[in-house]
């Protein structure tokens, strides 16, 4: 059984090759302009959509390029026409994994039309720090994967200089209410965004000077990981070996 092949056994050839076509008969009326009659429900297409994510997932610890490619292409075509939300960060979430998947399927061509035709409007302004952080995290990362001229790339220079420089005011306050009910799990949230930010800043770079200027460390000399003594007491390893997060 090669990699990921229990996954298209268990779904059924005939249901793949059922999305395959559903998809293009979309695309085509989609690019025609024409009403578009549909054979499976969107439920029923997104249901063969994330199963066929599992196999590009699994195909990712395989050493198998080009079946990579070709499983993350298919499930990009299937997934790419199915209805986007309408609320900004659920749009945006669904747009970079959708963004991610054409990448690794060799589409990005058709990642950076896609990103052109809908970019959502993110709350980079929000007061609230959880949300402004993450909604910078998903701006910065679509605006890499459509690549619009170096507006796009200044863009993500700057969202992520703008979280660092809101970061003294605004995470306090958050972190100081995540502490306060015992739950580290919004703090463990924090630094996996803060690595996100600072790995969209450094991709950034290379891609605007083929060369990354400053240090490539993810660590407090990037501008981030400002925790309290008491705040990172709650995210000390528990026994095992895992995140406690009872605070306690």
């Amino acid at each position: 059984m090669t990699p990921a092949s229990w996954i298209i056994d268990a779904l059924g050839q005939y249901k793949v090759r059922q999305a395959d076509v559903e998809s293009g008969r979309r695309r085509l009326a989609q690019a025609l302009g024409l009403p578009s009659r549909k054979e499976i429900s969107n439920k029923r297409l997104r249901f063969i959509s994330n199963a066929l994510v599992l196999r590009v997932i699994d195909l990712l610890d395989a050493d198998d390029r080009a079946a990579l490619s070709i499983a993350a292409s298919e499930v990009f075509q299937v997934a790419r026409v199915l209805p986007i939300p309408e609320e900004p960060i659920a749009a945006a979430e669904a747009l970079l994994r959708l963004g991610c998947l054409g990448v690794l399927g060799d589409r990005g061509a058709d990642v950076r039309r896609l990103l052109g035709e809908r970019f959502p409007d993110l709350p980079t302004d929000s007061d609230e720090w959880s949300t402004r952080v993450w909604s910078t995290i998903l701006d910065v990362w679509l605006r890499l994967l459509r690549k619009d001229g170096w507006d796009d790339l200044d863009s993500v220079q700057k969202g992520v200089a703008d979280i660092r420089a809101s970061q003294s005011d605004l995470e306090p306050v958050f972190l100081q209410r995540t502490e306060q009910r015992g739950d580290a799990r919004p703090a463990w949230q924090l630094i996996s965004d803060y690595h996100l930010a600072r790995a969209a800043e450094i991709l950034g770079e290379y891609t605007s000077l083929g060369a990354c200027c400053k240090s490539a460390s993810l660590g407090v000399e990037s501008g981030f990981w400002t925790l309290s003594e008491s705040q990172r007491g709650l995210l000390r390893p528990s026994e095992g070996g895992f995140p406690s997060f009872c605070g306690i």
